[in-house]
Order: C-alpha cells, then structure tokens, then sequence
C-alpha cells in the first residue's frame, strides 16, 4: 500500500454487521461505522444511501445480550424516537499510510457541515497496532473543524509476524500472541483428485510414504500419474506464514520444471 508493503485490511470489513463505536466525545450519540465499504441495512433505521459511517442523534439501541460484544451483527429494537440520521462520510478514497507510518482511512461528502455550510462532513480512522488476538473496533476520539476522527487498535495492521520453518509442526505468531499446533493434522497423509487420474499426497511437516516414488523422495507433496511422479515441495524447504488472517505453509526445491527452472514449489 506504500510502494513496499501491502497491508490487508479485509478481516475487518463487514459483509453483514456493522461496529458501534464507543465515542470520548461528549453530547454524540450513537455512531455506526464499516470499513471500505458502505454500512450494511441496520434494521430499525434509515441511514443514508452509501453512508460509511452513520450518526444518530438522539436514538437509543435497546440491545441483548446476544448483541453487547464489540462486533454488532444485529440491533433487536430501537427506540420510536430515531434521532437524527446523518452520513459522516462516504468512500471515495483508499487507505493510505500516513507521515508516521500508520494506515488510515479518510471518508468524506458526508452531510453539511453545521460549522461551515460550504463544506461536508468528513471522518477519518487511523489505525493502531495493537498485538492480541482481538480485531478492535473504532473508537470516536475527537470532532474538529467538520472532521471526526476515529482511532483504531488491532493486530491486522502489526508488522507481519515472522516467516519459520514449523519446527514441530508448530507456528507462534508473535502478532497474535497466538500458537498454531498443527501435529493433529500431520498424523496421516493426504490424498486429493483420485478421480482425475492425477494424484496429490501431502504429508504435513513429514514427507509422504516412501512407496509413492523414487522421484518424491524426502517430498512433502507428491503428484502421480499413471506410474510417473514428481516432487511438488521437499520437507526440509517446508515454511509458514500468516497472512491476511490466513495461516499459510509453503514448500520449494521440487522436481525439475519442464520450462528449465530451477525446480516445482
């Protein structure tokens, strides 16, 4: 997103909720917001078309205990009284990387401004890293010259956690504070597209049974077809990685490529 690095920001965009975001501002009511893509249908109000982030006024969720966590899938009531709603802001914009190395995402052509009739409501959300497990939500922190800004701390934008090899077929992500014990998985070799006529074994941080080929010798993953067979990936190149909320294990320094290169991975 800055030319060198590209950090993901789609674990936490909403298909279907939407966040409340707890607001240190006083007198502001109620503050819907998404990420990237305009607000969700919120059952009992009428946001406007496109809205980001939406503001109610005066409205009071009445909400369950099914609905307190920080993430909000659904609003059961609101209160007759609906209080005034208005857009902050709309995308018109990517998320960019500011001046201090922090990712952040402007909205704007939200409603007037009551301040400065000539121009519209804008908001901002920048973002924290904050390592734990957690996604975090937007928190409103502060409402100057027709701009409201949001802070945001979570883990999606930390640095990536580092590259390892999985010794024991384990993974620490230091990010996430997290450790991914893959041994259950690695307790049988897996066989994928028997009906194709073409054959994948995979044995997870092993190599596959010595029976599948010569040619797969000291391989995690092995294609066969018919009676030949090639390296897709050694054992000892196996590497994993945590990506865009997806946990990843890579493998190289396979059979020969048709092409010349230097080998299938």
């Amino acid at each position: 997103m800055n030319g060198t690095e590209t950090i993901d920001l789609s674990p936490l965009v909403q298909k279907r909720g939407y966040y409340i975001a707890p607001s240190m501002v006083d007198g502001v009511g109620i503050t819907f917001v998404n990420l990237c893509r305009p607000l969700n249908p919120i059952e009992g109000t009428l946001c406007p078309p496109n809205a980001a982030v939406c503001h109610m006024k005066d409205g009071k969720p009445q909400l369950s205990l099914e609905t307190m966590p920080i993430l909000i899938v659904a609003i059961t009531s609101l209160s007759p009284d609906l209080g005034d709603l208005s857009s902050l802001g709309r995308i018109d914009e990517d998320p960019q990387i500011g001046a201090d190395g922090n990712v952040f995402i402007k909205y704007t052509n939200g409603e007037k401004c009551l301040e400065d009739a000539k121009r519209n409501i804008s908001s901002i959300i920048q973002f924290r890293c904050q390592r734990g497990e957690e996604k975090g939500q937007p928190t409103l922190i502060s409402y100057d010259n027709c701009t409201y800004t949001f802070e945001w701390s979570t883990y999606v934008v930390c640095p990536p956690a580092a590259t390892t090899d999985g010794k024991g077929c384990i993974y620490r992500n230091d990010v996430m504070e997290y450790l991914f014990d893959l041994n259950a998985l690695a307790q049988k070799t897996y066989k994928m597209n028997p009906a194709t006529g073409k054959e994948v074994s995979l044995q997870l941080c092993g190599t596959v049974p010595a029976k599948e080929s010569s040619e797969c010798s000291g391989a995690a993953v092995c294609l066969k077809e018919g009676s030949s067979a090639v390296s897709l990936g050694q054992k000892s190149s196996q590497e994993f990685s945590f990506e865009g909320g997806t946990l990843r294990v890579s493998y190289s320094g396979g059979s020969a490529c048709p092409h010349g290169r230097s080998g299938i991975g």
